[in-house]
């Protein structure tokens, strides 16, 4: 059958090569046109074929010639034709400072392809060969104009092997084709290892199927890229230059593989496959069965079998010299290196023997086509199940990277703890009551701080630190990561998604699904470890740990997806991703609310500190460790005697010593110089110093001595409002912690949305 389409194929172009060096001759070559026409049409109707049609050819009453298919079923042959092809290039309007200048890179093209053939498309380099391409897969849709049309199939097929191999590379060659058998194969009751059996032993990469994708050669790496495409059996293969960067011998060696590939096709799924290629050798131009020669400016030259090159060299008097291949001088002839006069009269020449398409024929429009390529989706679990498989296997298998991640958060841990000592997490900050003194409120503004009260602030400071230290190092850690391993994903999934295989969102689910336990496992390891050796607070349920944990994860999965958005967007720079990664996660940081007071930012700027995630992380992590109770309040310490109360001794303290902060100004998370938390206490102290003068103490009484205890007691009640000094320092409550996950996980679903519609968008371009 594939040969009787390939003889068909050469003599149809055989009648439309002018037998005459007379182009005027014009009753001639119709003459001989419809002599050869009549012969594959009489050849056709008595010669057997099991069942696909070969395009026969007719003269239309307005003395053109038409193609007609002889069989109309599904199961028959076809052909694909575009009729005036054009595509112009439109620039932004910032890219040329608003003047209008566009660029025409095809131009009316007219062309098609047969089922059973392999069509080689030629041209010199800026001609529009990758272009025409696009077009013919529909991957261009701006700019584009004229009619690309299938005929003789209700649904085609369409495969596309881009001309960069892009492959995951901790996969075999068996593995890579089995799992594209299984996305593209969506029946449950196929054999996907028979099928990857076959395609291997079809494409010759027997001596290879066990060797990883790495370690194979330029041409295994093409058949591979091939194999993935054919455990599906498109009807239409479309090749971008696969024979680029390879020698003589793989080049002629993957061509060969391309045309048994159309000689085995079977005549119910019958095949053909259209390839850019550069400077063939004649042994390998023998291979194809079509010439498509195109020439500067995006105009047809040439569109006939290898054999046609020679005489058609002869007919614009530019004979190929000896010993010279042909197609390099057919190619060196509309490149214009022998003048525009000769590539103008092969454009005419062509033109002229220019075939008409019957109009009677029932046509599929290009977007039908565009529909032929995107494949019904597979059910949204099965597609998700492999996606997991695939992505924990790529993981597991890059033992550098995966040992990495677990020695880096297990010996930060480590290094946290002894960096900040093993106390750390013992410091409370709450309110030190002690007898001997007048009251707590003298000793915490004069700043007359015992050495363990002095101790517990410098341990809440340091504490605070590592909190925010500890989060930052998950934020980094996720993101370095993945802006390190997913733009070569990205270029995987613009392939795969193009050609049909999966949803972008089944991907991006399944891509997160499988990291997720292991970027979990990492944050909790980490968070464990430092949690103990700095001796944080303990809870029922060890509530206040899990909360802290959470807290980490939620960080380390947001940096996460910036490290995926900033994937997407540099997918074709890793340099580039590697560089802008960590940059997205310091303003955040910065605007955090905590390198800068909240209280000391500038209006305009609070705003921005309130929409960042790592502000509202923060204070969950500090009101799970502050809050909620941290501070217990015995009613034993407010029984103050009056009669011990120096109030001489007050107003000296109130005149001459300055206010103390939770942070003092030797900290270096936030300074402050007077102390929020106790300015009533402070003005409460500045009446008794005024009493001890004598100003509000004339007279004494009951009304004078209830008025003193009211100010010594009331000031700390022993109730909720007793708690400690960060949580009213930095303006946090205890509600603040469920506000905060909610934050969090809000965000997490946002910017994951983000990340979806940014693929959704790279892909498609």
């Amino acid at each position: 059958m594939n040969g009787l389409n390939r003889r068909s194929s050469s003599d149809l172009n055989e009648k439309l090569s002018p037998n005459t060096h007379n182009n005027n001759n014009n009753d001639q070559i119709e003459s001989d046109n419809l002599s050869h026409a009549e012969t594959i049409s009489t050849r056709r109707r008595y010669e057997p074929y099991s069942g696909a049609n070969v395009p026969i050819v007719v003269k239309n009453p307005d003395g053109t010639f038409g193609i007609e298919m002889d069989v109309m079923n599904e199961n028959s042959g076809f052909y694909v034709r575009w009729d005036n092809l054009s595509y112009t290039v439109r620039p932004k309007w910032y890219q040329d400072l608003g003047r209008k200048r566009s660029k025409t890179i095809l131009n009316k093209l007219d062309g098609y392809f047969l089922s059973g053939e392999l069509i080689a498309l030629m041209g010199p380099s800026g001609a529009g060969k990758t272009t025409l391409l696009e077009c013919l897969c529909l991957k261009n849709k701006e700019g584009v104009s004229g009619d690309i049309k299938v005929v003789g199939k209700p649904k085609i097929r369409i495969a596309v092997v881009p001309q960069y191999d892009d492959f995951l590379p901790q996969f075999t060659v068996t593995e890579t084709i089995f799992f594209a058998s299984r996305y593209k194969n969506r029946t449950y009751d196929i054999s996907h290892r028979n099928i990857v059996r076959r395609v291997i032993q079809q494409l010759g990469l027997e001596v290879c199927q066990n060797n990883r994708i790495t370690r194979c050669s330029g041409g295994q790496k093409k058949r591979v890229a091939i194999a993935q495409e054919l455990v599906k059996k498109p009807n239409i293969l479309i090749l971008d230059e696969p024979t680029s960067g390879l020698d003589s011998s793989s080049c002629s060696q993957t061509i060969g593989v391309l045309r048994q590939i159309i000689d085995f096709s079977s005549a119910s799924t019958p095949m053909s496959i259209v390839t850019t290629i550069h400077q063939p050798s004649a042994k390998v131009m023998a291979l194809f069965d079509r010439v498509y020669l195109m020439a500067s400016g995006g105009r047809l030259a040439f569109n006939g079998p290898p054999s046609e090159i020679v005489p058609t060299l002869e007919r614009v008097d530019s004979p190929c010299p000896p010993f010279y291949n042909p197609i390099d001088h057919m190619i060196e002839l509309a490149a214009g290196d022998y003048g525009r006069n000769k590539v103008d009269r092969l454009i005419q020449l062509e033109a002229a023997r220019k075939v008409h398409f019957n109009q009677r024929i029932e046509a599929v429009s290009a977007q039908a086509l565009r529909k032929a390529i995107l494949y019904d989706p597979c059910p949204f679990k099965d597609h998700l199940w492999i996606h997991i498989q695939r992505c924990t296997i790529q993981l597991l298998r890059d033992p550098i990277l995966f040992s990495l991640r677990i020695i880096m958060h297990f010996i930060m841990a480590f290094f946290f703890a002894y960096l900040w000592g093993t106390s750390t997490g013992k410091g409370s900050a709450c309110p030190s009551f002690n007898k001997q003194s007048i009251s707590p409120i003298s000793i915490a503004i004069s700043g007359n701080l015992t050495k363990e009260e002095k101790l517990d602030i410098d341990r809440v400071n340091d504490n605070l630190i590592f909190s925010v230290y500890g989060g930052m190092f998950t934020m980094y850690a996720a993101a370095m990561i993945t802006v390190l391993s997913f733009p070569l994903d990205v270029k995987v999934l613009a392939r795969e998604y193009f050609n049909g295989w999966y949803s972008v969102g089944t991907y991006l689910t399944g891509k997160i699904t499988s990291d997720a336990p292991f970027q979990i496992f990492f944050v909790i390891m980490f968070a464990s470890i430092s949690y103990i050796m700095t001796n944080q607070p303990q809870s029922d349920y060890n509530w206040r740990f899990i909360v802290y944990a959470l807290s980490l994860v939620c960080l380390s999965l947001l940096s996460q997806t910036q490290g995926l958005i900033v994937g997407a967007i540099f997918m074709n720079s890793l340099s580039a991703s590697v560089f802008v990664g960590p940059l997205t996660v310091t303003p955040v940081f910065l605007f955090s609310g905590f390198a800068r007071r909240y209280s000391r930012t500038a209006d305009y700027l609070k705003p921005i500190v309130k929409m960042s995630y790592f502000h509202h992380a923060v204070k969950t992590i500090f009101a799970a460790l502050y809050g909620f109770g941290r501070c217990k309040c015995n009613p034993a310490d407010y029984q103050l005697d009056l009669d011990e109360v120096d109030y001489e001794d007050i107003g000296t303290i109130h005149k001459t010593q300055p206010s103390m902060s939770l942070m003092s100004s030797s900290s270096s998370l936030s300074p402050s110089s007077s102390n929020s938390v106790l300015d009533s206490q402070s003005d409460a102290l500045g009446m008794l110093a005024s009493s001890a003068s004598g100003d509000q103490l004339s007279s004494s009484g009951p009304s004078s001595d209830d008025s003193m205890r009211q100010i010594f007691i009331g000031q700390y009640r022993c109730d909720d409002s007793f708690q400690s000094l960060v949580m009213t320092e930095l303006d946090i409550e205890d509600e603040d912690m469920y506000f905060g996950m909610l934050v969090l996980i809000c965000y997490l679903v946002l910017l994951r949305g983000v990340v979806l519609l940014l693929l959704k968008y790279k892909v498609a371009r």
